[in-house]
């Protein structure tokens, strides 16, 4: 199984209420992402792989082996942002995160094992990691298949 999606942007909105002032994400928070996540159940400690992007921090592939237990992340090594393409493949217990600048050709970011269950959530995130500024993430071409 695979979901695939193109990332157009991912911006932030700092809260100052009554007026929401649109600021572009990397110039307000760089521990934002927004990508694809497959999860073993929606508890906060639950196993899963996410593959995402960041706002200036470039790509990666982030995974939790066991519940409760440490994440693992493998970032591409640049400073890419959105809009950008990216992949999450489950094959078996196998994760493997994907980046593809076309979404055509495809290149992989990180891979993991787990024992997550076979019956899974399949879903988009978005986080900006601050709990006082909203963030935006605009998802096109969003596709799920088993091939």
């Amino acid at each position: 199984m695979h979901l695939t999606l193109f990332i157009d942007s991912l911006r932030s909105q700092v809260m100052n209420p009554p007026l929401l002032t649109s600021i572009p994400f990397k110039i307000q928070n760089t521990g934002a992402k927004a990508g694809v996540m497959i999860r073993e159940s929606l508890t906060d400690n639950s196993r899963y792989a996410m593959m995402e992007v960041t706002p200036g921090q470039g790509l990666a592939f982030q995974f939790r082996l066991n519940p409760a237990g440490s994440t693992n992340r493998t970032t591409d090594g640049t400073t890419t942002t959105a809009p950008y393409w990216i992949k999450l493949v489950r094959s078996g217990k196998v994760f493997t995160g994907y980046k593809s600048i076309d979404g055509v050709n495809w290149v992989q970011v990180g891979t993991g094992n787990s024992n997550m269950a076979n019956t899974v959530y399949i879903g988009l995130a978005v986080t900006s990691k601050n709990n006082s500024a909203l963030c935006t993430a605009v998802f096109d071409s969003v596709s799920f298949g088993n091939n």
